[in-house]
């Protein structure tokens, strides 16, 4: 019994250890974002092809007896990889590098227009043990790192705004949130993804519209609008606006919640339906009193016109993307989830098949409220 004791508090001893590398938390740099640009310098035969930029938090800046300062820091290499950066940062960097918490991973679109390190970047993140595979991934058309460099003096979190916006699409569907697994995903199904956008106006980052990629390259700029038509085919509905005219009057409808869903059939080619239901409150309009907007015909004719803009909108950014070549829609994915056997007969040629699928679109808008009394 005594025995079995003692190896009982042996164990626990095991146990309780905290660190197990013998290295304290202050003896780390968390690495919370990554931007990669293109060497522009890089000279014939070198591989340090990539600028790579970490962004950190400054330690010293957390808890009761900060120091003040900067509460994140940033610093560029040239590197042939992501985690080649991290070994040619130790001649600048005072501790290792740690990789769990990164929440951002930013690309420059003239990174994108490489496909051969755009492939070799994406295998060395996937295989990486180190790397957060949640992180979020976003496109700039300027340089990835002065995105860091801008946000790293103005942010008052150590996880940084930029993960705060590019979280989730729950309170907005001007951009469509992306994960690295994600992104991998979506090449290994489609061939063929969108990732937000971030610029810099006025020296602050703004997420709005897309970046689609294709085959690993950079395809085309999307706006915001044509990122909303997407999202929602796809079943990602935020908080959102969408402005209509009613009678010569503007009207602003703000969705609260909806769903998209889909159906094949194949019985005469391939025939998508689509049924679409939001729900939401008009935020602003100028009605005269002849008409209130809480009048059961005239919202119901409302709803009608928010229904038809809304249509208008979803075909439009259907023939952009037909014209580009960009099936986005959702419909290779939910094919290959529901109907394998059919996928696998036309995943080869389908970017060439998707213009002469048939959409029929059924969409159904609710005016659940039209102010504070009604």
């Amino acid at each position: 019994m005594k025995k079995l004791l003692v190896l009982l508090l042996i164990s626990s001893l095991m146990l309780t250890s905290g660190c197990w590398d013998s290295r304290e938390i202050e003896q780390r740099l968390f690495v919370t974002a990554i931007a990669v640009d293109i060497n522009e310098e890089v000279q014939e035969g070198n591989v340090n092809r990539l600028i790579v930029t970490y962004k950190y938090p400054n330690i010293n800046t957390i808890g009761k007896n900060s120091d003040g300062g900067h509460i994140n820091f940033t610093l560029s290499v040239p590197a042939s990889g992501i985690s080649q950066a991290s070994t040619a940062f130790m001649g600048e960097a005072p501790f290792p590098f740690y990789f769990k918490h990164l929440k951002v991973i930013i690309f420059s679109k003239e990174l994108l227009e490489h496909e051969e390190l755009v492939r070799h970047i994406l295998d060395e993140l996937n295989r990486s043990p180190q790397i957060n595979k949640r992180a979020r991934i976003a496109v700039t058309e300027g340089k990835a790192r002065d995105v860091l460099k801008v946000t790293a003096g103005q942010e008052y979190r150590t996880e940084g705004g930029i993960y705060q916006v590019l979280r989730s699409n729950k309170f907005t569907n001007r951009f469509t949130v992306k994960s690295l697994t994600d992104l991998i995903t979506d090449f290994d199904v489609a061939g063929v993804t969108i990732v937000p956008r971030i610029s810099i106006v006025s020296g602050k980052f703004v997420v709005s519209g897309g970046c689609i990629l294709k085959n690993y390259k950079f395809l085309a700029w999307v706006d915001q609008n044509h990122n909303r038509a997407i999202n929602i085919m796809n079943g990602i509905i935020g908080l959102e606006n969408i402005d209509t005219i009613y009678n010569g009057t503007l009207l602003s409808y703000a969705v609260t919640r909806g769903y998209s869903r889909k159906k094949v059939t194949f019985d005469d080619g391939i025939t998508v339906r689509f049924d679409i239901k939001l729900e939401g409150y008009l935020q602003g309009y100028n009605i005269s009193q002849k008409n209130q907007v809480y009048d059961e015909k005239t919202l119901e004719d409302i709803e009608n016109n928010i229904e038809e803009e809304l249509e208008k909108k979803i075909l439009e950014t259907r023939k952009f993307l037909d014209e580009i070549g960009a099936p986005l829609f959702g419909v290779g994915e939910h094919m290959s989830k529901f109907h394998p056997k059919m996928w696998k007969q036309v995943k080869d040629n389908w970017q060439e098949m998707m213009p002469e699928v048939k959409f029929q679109l059924n969409i159904n808008v609710n005016i659940r409220r039209t102010g504070l009394t009604k």
